[in-house]
């Protein structure tokens, strides 16, 4: 028994000398696993540090906690370019652990789909799109203005660009074309941005801007609907080209894709 106490000892001591790994080995591992509070209204979901909370009513994002700091970025419902209604919100997680939320819209059976992964990053996509009854399609969002400081982005013809908001500046709304990504720097929390559809446009207002524009939501993702919009997941068969595809039958079927990360 004596023996028995001293060889414990020694692994004590050994574990003391050798650092944090010993007790390390012990610990649970850490996983990015995403768990899901359901209520009446919302549906919130957590991913590490982050929260992610989508209302019932609209089926639209409204909010995003990172860490402490809770940053309003409110999805507004519905796309624009399209007359339809929201219908219900759904949600599964699928085999791989991500979290699926769908919101259905009719009467054209049109799906708004966010994927939350277990890396905390969200994707953004519609389920096929049929014939559009405007020129361009558009999702929007608001934001807390009083906590924009800087947007930046990369887009196809040019070298990144940048522009500092400051509100006691009136400019002109900020308009990129042709957008790869961005990112908007908030007093706490950033925001990158991706696209996977060709051509998308930003429209980007000012805050407290004296210059009235032809903006509602603080921020909007347009997609033109006359051209061929084909993602960088769709694929032309080996000989055949873009331009023999019909404007409907591509957009029939096309998607609109924006991943965002939400950090600090």
């Amino acid at each position: 028994m004596i023996s028995l106490f001293v060889a414990f000892f020694q692994v004590l001591l050994w574990g003391f000398s050798t650092g944090n790994n010993f007790y390390e080995a012990f610990l649970p591992e850490v996983s990015n696993q995403i768990s899901v509070r359901e209520s009446t209204i919302d549906l919130q979901i957590r991913v590490d540090h982050k929260i992610f909370v989508f209302g019932k009513e609209s089926g639209n994002l409204e909010k995003v906690k990172v860490g402490m700091d809770v940053l309003p970025f409110v999805q507004i419902p519905g796309i624009e370019g399209y007359e339809i209604d929201f219908h219900r919100l759904s949600w599964k997680r699928t085999k791989e652990g991500q979290i699926q939320i769908r919101g259905k819209y009719g009467p054209k059976a049109i799906e708004v789909i966010w994927t939350i992964f277990p890396d905390g990053k969200l994707k953004m996509e519609t389920s096929k799109l049929p014939q559009a009854m405007s020129d361009l399609l558009g999702f929007g969002f608001d934001l807390d203005q009083s906590q924009l400081l800087q947007a930046s982005w990369e887009n196809a013809h040019f070298e990144p660009e940048s522009v500092v908001f400051d509100a006691q500046t009136a400019l002109h709304p900020v308009e990129i074309g042709k957008l790869n990504s961005m990112q908007l720097d908030f007093a706490e929390v950033k925001v990158g941005i991706k696209t996977e559809t060709v051509g998308t446009k930003v429209l980007l207002k000012f805050p407290d801007s004296s210059i009235e524009g032809p903006l509602d939501p603080d921020l909007r993702f347009l997609f033109p609907s006359n051209t061929s919009l084909i993602s960088s997941n769709d694929h032309i068969s080996p000989g055949q080209s873009s331009t023999l595809i019909g404007e409907e039958e591509a957009l029939a079927s096309s998607k609109i894709i924006l991943w965002f990360d939400f950090h600090q």
